[in-house]
């Protein structure tokens, strides 16, 4: 059975309290919330409470613990099952179903048109999506057990993925506690490491090039270069480039490849300095003026991964980002010269390569994760579009 969600729902509006009348606030108990509130299919802790009279001098609605609420405006598409009785602002839209389908199946066929409901919205500066497209997306209606039992898989593929995804944050925090673990604080390294000034470690410091670009990132077999974001403190990601104009031609010296030290010598106060060891990357992309390519002189010397998770670790990043200089309004940055000068303790080649190892099996445990994660990725995506695939 197919019916539309008109046939389906009740439908009701948000509002907004008069923010001037103080008896609306003060004393409030009922939660309010806004689509600011609503991230990650979850519902943030309310800012603001109301009072009774606030509601019934307003055009606020409160619905029920359990509610389906859809965004539709600033951030349309977001969908979340109300956590506990609470108002909600004009962005937000509530549905409430009728005996013919479940609260979280509505939910899940939903959160599977979001990308329709975004295509459908209209307005130049801020677009929403209108109550008559809501009303005409069509359902497909199994018996209600059936519902329960789709919502029930939906939840704990759900559940796996962000597991997943939490796993992939421990294996990331990895890396910095083995480096304290082995290394301790390096601003604290003088008496049992050597102290060697980065000039004196590198075989050269090489300046990018930013040429002009399309807005778009580069295709597969196409030279793009990268965007200063792609580097940020130990992270290198290089989906974050820009195509180069065809007109251009590159300069194959400034390609990035792996085991290249990456350094950003200008960016914001936070991000100045960041550091990255590219393990692997994407052919024909290039370093932009704005991030460095640290070359080693003598791998027997220091090596790669020790020395670019030292420049990115916690402690040692307050050194490097002091060397940052700018004008007032200006982002700051660090210049060749005082790059060079930097001194930094540079443990036995032995403890180094025991690092190397331990961070190749991290490396090789991410992988897997992120394979795993694709992996629910693509059943999460195989379930909706069995299930709620858009009529």
């Amino acid at each position: 059975m197919v019916k539309t969600l008109g046939e389906l729902c009740e439908f009701k509006n948000g509002g907004t309290p008069s923010k001037t009348v103080e008896e609306y606030y003060n004393g409030g108990t009922i939660p309010w919330i806004s689509s600011a509130d609503i991230k990650d299919g979850r519902v943030s802790s309310p800012r603001i409470f109301i009072t009774p009279k606030g509601v019934k001098d307003s055009s606020v609605n409160v619905v029920k613990k359990g509610t389906v609420l859809l965004v539709t405006r600033t951030g349309v598409g977001k969908v979340v099952l109300a956590p506990y009785d609470l108002a909600f602002s004009q962005d937000i839209t509530a549905l409430i179903p009728n005996e013919d389908i479940h609260a979280e199946y509505l939910a899940r066929f939903l959160k599977a048109n979001a990308e329709k409901l975004v295509a459908a919205a209209r307005g130049a500066t801020i677009p929403g999506v209108s109550r008559q497209v809501v009303e005409s997306l069509r359902v497909e209606l199994p018996n209600l057990g059936e519902q329960r039992r789709i919502a029930d898989i939906s939840g704990r593929v759900d559940v796996l993925r962000q597991k997943q995804a939490e796993a992939q944050g421990l294996a990331g925090d990895l890396v910095p506690a083995v480096f304290e673990e082995m290394f301790g604080n390096p601003l604290n390294a003088s008496s049992t490491m050597d102290q060697i000034s980065l000039g004196d470690l590198l075989s050269s410091i090489d300046s990018g090039m930013s040429p002009v670009c399309a807005d778009q990132s580069a295709e597969a077999d196409e030279w793009g270069v990268l965007k200063l974001s792609a580097i940020t403190l130990n992270s290198y990601d290089e989906l974050k480039n820009k195509a180069i104009l065809p007109s251009y031609h590159p300069d194959v010296s400034l390609e990035v490849k792996a085991g290249d030290i990456l350094f950003a010598r200008k960016n914001t106060k936070v991000l100045v300095g960041a550091c990255a060891y590219v393990e692997k990357t994407r052919p024909k992309l290039l370093i932009p003026d704005l991030i460095f390519s640290l070359r080693i002189k003598d791998g027997r010397k220091v090596r790669p991964r020790y020395l670019a998770h030292l420049l990115g670790s916690t402690s040692f990043k307050t050194k490097v980002t002091a060397l940052a200089g700018g004008s007032a309004g200006s982002m700051p940055n660090i210049s060749k010269e005082k790059l060079r000068a930097l001194l930094v303790p540079v443990p036995k080649i032995e403890k180094q390569e025991a690092f190397e190892k331990k961070l190749v099996e991290v490396s090789k445990l991410k992988e897997t994760l992120l394979r795993r994660s694709k992996d629910f990725e693509d059943l999460s995506s195989s379930l909706s579009a069995q299930v709620f695939d858009p009529q």
